[in-house]
């Protein structure tokens, strides 16, 4: 017994620690460790991900209560009653700062209702928020699509301007050079980069044309 305690000593002193990484952002059972950059990801679990896909809310609130009952309003509607070309049809201020009204649709309610790709869910059912479909670039849906331990994320879209972002969803990978926001300091922000393909630090958002 004495000979086995000496034993373990020297293996603790020695770094002998077993590492179980089964359930790291890799996707293959390698670590998140990118030679370039140095960053490790210790195995964490990405904050967002998509274990399973679901069904979005099928209620939406409505902004009606904001819009001023006197005539004159600019757009293509002055209430919900106005929007029946599609489904869940709420009269919204646009999103540019303008004070433009018009009617909004709920693009779907599962993935099922996309081609290929994610149905984006508003909150809950109180928010005014559409569902919709998201980037035909996505390169997952679910995090089975990723592998064994693998974790499917949501990204900002390189093919927008981000009004509407996360909308595009990818894998994580053994090169990542980081997992989630706060690994990136004081840019914040974690996204796939499809030229580099995988996981950077940096923003994807276009500015919109002048």
């Amino acid at each position: 017994m004495k000979t086995l305690s000496i034993l373990a000593l020297v293996l603790v002193a020695c770094g002998g620690t077993t590492i179980d990484n089964t359930g790291d952002a890799g996707g293959d059972g390698s670590s998140n460790k990118d030679s370039a950059s140095g960053f490790d990801g210790g195995g964490r679990v990405p904050k967002n991900h998509r274990a399973s896909a679901t069904t979005c809310p099928a209620g939406r609130g409505s902004e009606e209560s904001q819009i001023p009952d006197a005539g004159g309003n600019l757009g293509s509607c002055s209430s919900d009653s106005d929007c029946t070309q599609g489904t869940n049809g709420r009269c919204t201020w646009s999103n540019g700062g303008a004070h433009i009204l018009s009617c909004t649709y709920d693009q779907c309610g599962a993935d099922s209702d996309c081609t290929g790709t994610v149905c984006v869910c508003r909150a809950d059912s109180s928010s005014t928020d559409v569902n919709f479909c998201g980037s035909s670039k996505s390169g997952c849906r679910v995090d089975a699509d990723c592998g064994a331990g693998g974790y499917c994320s949501p990204s900002e879209s390189s093919d927008t301007f981000c009004f509407s972002a996360d909308s595009a969803y990818f894998c994580h990978t053994s090169s990542d050079e980081c997992i989630d926001d706060a690994d990136c300091g004081a840019d914040g922000s974690c996204n796939f980069d499809p030229t580099a393909k995988h996981w950077k630090c940096g923003s994807l958002c276009s500015p919109p044309p002048p």
